[in-house]
């Protein structure tokens, strides 16, 4: 109870009592203890009480009214609505219902903010983007997943309330952060992160309408992007190179036998198969090109049918039949009992075979051998261990559940007894243009991008390839393709 109105109740008591208990004393006294005293005492302070009484209900009464004009006026600032009144008997009445009207829409109200910042929460932590909410002293206030994984923290880990100094140790973001205290204008810079990554980093004011300051960072993870833009402009210039030396040797020739320098018609024969020889190159590049193009773009449709393995690799061990006995090479192939029909565009499966056997016979000397093969491989959840076949896409091969199912496969493999490769020209084998040896590459008539067309024709079958060499033994290139 507040300490004024006690102290009313008090007063209004002791109003009541001590005038009853003083005319009583006196008036007995004088009057010997008749009737006529005791009933003035008593009327006396039945007065007084009904006063003290009726001065208390008032100032108790106008306390309600005001407590319950303050309520209905509390609501209609809140909600932008008067409070929903009934019918009420008296004021303690209508306080009470606004009392509970006003309860009851704050309840609401804090539900629905509850669930709107778990729904905000949910967004949050599904973005890919790192976001993290600071106060005025740069201590954390939000943040979600992915921006703890930014820094190779643990998953799960809860950076609230703690200085983004402690946790960051960028330097280059933290130069960022300093930049922004110091001028508090928007910043988007792209820093270099670990592991050779790249971040794109945006640093804003949240909110300037709030009376503490609250900085946004956001972190876009831009390696991806650099890794295309750094291919992009590796291909330029590599296939501006790779087209510039056949014309630049075309363009000699030409002029030679134009100024009519060759009067020997066996010199000029000769120079006119050098020039054959080039175009034919600038060809098989440009067609290279065009197939790669049309791949990776999606303008050129596969045509899945069902089709027999062996029927293929037979096709293609007789289409490098007489060449490989010219040069002194065994090429065999080998089929596992136990393969079934495949699904997959029967001239794209050639087209890869063509490739390997290809690479695998420039690369082999004479009375080496190149053999094709083709097995079934079922892959369940308890053997996936030593799958060994990676995605070249991003898009997962095997299902992400640990057991309980299984996925089939036709193997292919093409094997040599060549050269081999350096191990740590494996990883780079699928670019484009990339070669072991740029100048033997050439000489043998290799435009550098066939196992750059074989890795995009898998993925638009969902397969993948692995490549297994040594130096001097040979070389393993193995691919599958579901089913």
């Amino acid at each position: 109870m507040p300490r004024g109105f006690a102290w009313k109740v008090f007063l209004a008591f002791v109003a009541l009592l001590l005038p009853l208990a003083f005319f009583s004393e006196k008036t007995v006294r004088e009057t010997g203890g008749s009737f006529d005293g005791l009933a003035l005492a008593l009327l006396l302070s039945l007065a007084l009480a009904a006063l003290s009484s009726y001065l208390l209900t008032a100032s108790l009464a106008r306390r309600i009214k005001n407590l319950s004009s303050n309520l209905g006026q509390l609501h209609e600032r809140l909600w932008k609505e008067p409070p929903p009144d009934r019918h009420f008997d008296d004021e303690i009445e209508r306080a009470d219902g606004r009392a509970k009207s006003l309860a009851e829409r704050i309840m609401e109200t804090m539900n629905m903010l509850r669930d709107e910042k778990e729904k905000i929460r949910a967004i949050i932590d599904q973005m890919d983007d790192g976001v993290a909410l600071m106060d005025s002293r740069m201590e954390i206030l939000l943040h979600n997943e992915a921006f703890t994984k930014m820094f190779d923290a643990k998953p799960g880990a809860d950076w609230t309330g703690l200085p983004m100094r402690e946790v960051v140790r960028n330097p280059h973001l933290l130069d960022v952060m300093d930049k922004y205290a110091a001028t508090g204008a928007v910043i988007r810079r792209e820093i270099p992160a670990s592991g050779g990554s790249h971040m794109a980093v945006t640093v804003t004011t949240f909110r300037q309408d709030l009376p503490q300051k609250r900085t946004l960072l956001v972190l876009h993870d831009i390696t991806q992007q650099k890794k295309i833009e750094q291919m992009r402009a590796d291909f330029v210039a590599n296939a501006s190179h790779e087209l510039k030396t056949p014309l630049t040797a075309i363009s000699g020739f030409v002029e030679t036998m134009a100024d009519g320098s060759v009067d020997d018609p066996e010199t000029a024969k000769q120079f006119l198969a050098i020039i054959q020889k080039h175009v034919e190159r600038l060809a098989r590049l440009v067609d290279d090109l065009l197939t790669l193009s049309d791949i990776e773009l999606g303008r050129e449709k596969l045509d899945f049918a069902e089709l027999n393995p062996e029927m293929v690799i037979k096709g293609v061990e007789q289409f490098f039949q007489n060449g490989a006995a010219s040069a002194g090479i065994t090429i065999s192939r080998n089929i596992g009992p136990d393969f079934i029909a495949l699904r997959a565009d029967r001239d794209k499966l050639t087209q890869i075979l063509i490739n390997l056997v290809d690479n695998a016979i420039k690369y082999t000397p004479r009375g080496g051998r190149v053999e094709i093969s083709c097995k079934r491989l079922d892959v369940t959840g308890e053997n996936s261990g030593g799958f060994g076949y990676p995605s070249l896409d991003g898009n997962a091969i095997l299902p992400e559940t640990e057991d309980g199912w299984t996925k089939s496969f036709t193997e292919f493999c093409v094997s040599d007894t060549g050269e081999g490769i350096p191990q740590q020209s494996l990883p780079r084998l699928m670019e484009r243009f990339y070669r072991v040896d740029n100048a033997r590459s050439r000489e043998r008539g290799g435009t550098g991008l066939g196992l750059a067309i074989v890795k995009h024709i898998l993925i638009a079958h969902g397969g993948s390839i692995r490549i297994e060499s040594e130096l001097g033994r040979g070389t393993s290139i193995r691919f599958i393709i579901p089913g």
